[in-house]
């Protein structure tokens, strides 16, 4: 199964090693938005470095779903 992630939004709930490997992928398959969901701080810290657009954490940010909406527009 293929997917053309080209200017497309993309949202990872877990920054363990797929979800990272995911962002990865997703960045490197030139996806505009880059969404990352985790509890644990240093996940959210690789996700960013590894191209992550917007981090969230579910402890601090309670309202993910709503700001996700946010960011793209109605579109995840």
């Amino acid at each position: 199964l293929s997917h053309d992630l080209a200017d497309q939004t993309v949202v990872v709930f877990g920054c363990g090693p797929i979800g990272l490997f995911s962002i990865g992928i997703a960045c490197a398959s030139w996806a505009a938005t880059l969404i990352a969901v985790d509890p644990v701080g240093y996940r959210l810290n690789l996700a960013k470095q590894m191209g992550g657009s917007q981090t969230f954490s579910p402890a601090s940010d309670g309202k993910i779903v709503e700001k996700s909406l946010t960011l793209t527009k109605g579109m995840v």
